[in-house]
């Protein structure tokens, strides 16, 4: 529970417990106190216009630990008005969802190394393939051009740097 200006009055052994903070050493402080730098500005002007305008706010967000430690919260704050409608206290109810926050990015990762899989076997088939021609008529002009020192040479070379770009193709695909 935190006063009208959101100084903290009340604390619950959960909170301590979250934020690995003593009731001493949250008793009477900010929010501020736990907070990560995660969410921008604008996230809390949101969230006090919205509570300090008599309205129910709910949201999810990350907190720092005491330890240094981040924590997610699923958060309803439900504000406290007096006979006039005006907030005089705000109550906090808050479930900790750090592990499905967890899970989500792990599964947003997998998702972008699929799609990144993806792309580089596309880039393999649509790079593998124009080398593989190239490769074929280099060999055939090297063949033709056995007499040629010097026109050998730079065949050769072009051929091993087909073959080398092969090889990186070949190792985005494992």
């Amino acid at each position: 529970i935190t006063d009208r200006a959101g100084n903290i009055t009340h604390i619950n052994n959960k909170f301590c417990e979250i934020s690995k903070y003593s009731r001493e050493e949250l008793q009477g402080k900010n929010h501020r106190v736990i907070s990560s730098g995660h969410h921008p500005r604008e996230f809390f002007t949101d969230l006090w216009k919205t509570i300090s305008s008599g309205n129910v706010w709910r949201g999810e967000v990350k907190n720092k630990a005491k330890d240094g430690t981040y924590y997610w919260v699923y958060t309803t704050i439900v504000p406290l008005l007096d006979e006039q409608h005006k907030p005089v206290n705000y109550v906090s109810i808050r479930f900790e969802i750090t592990q499905r926050k967890e899970m989500e990015q792990q599964i947003l990762m997998q998702d972008r190394l699929a799609s990144v899989g993806l792309l580089a076997s596309g880039l393999a088939h649509d790079i593998g393939s124009p080398l593989g021609v190239i490769r074929g008529r280099a060999e055939i002009l090297a063949e033709q051009m056995r007499a040629e020192p010097a026109a050998r040479k730079n065949l050769d070379i072009i051929m091993s740097e087909i073959d080398r770009i092969s090889s990186l193709i070949k190792s985005l695909l494992k």
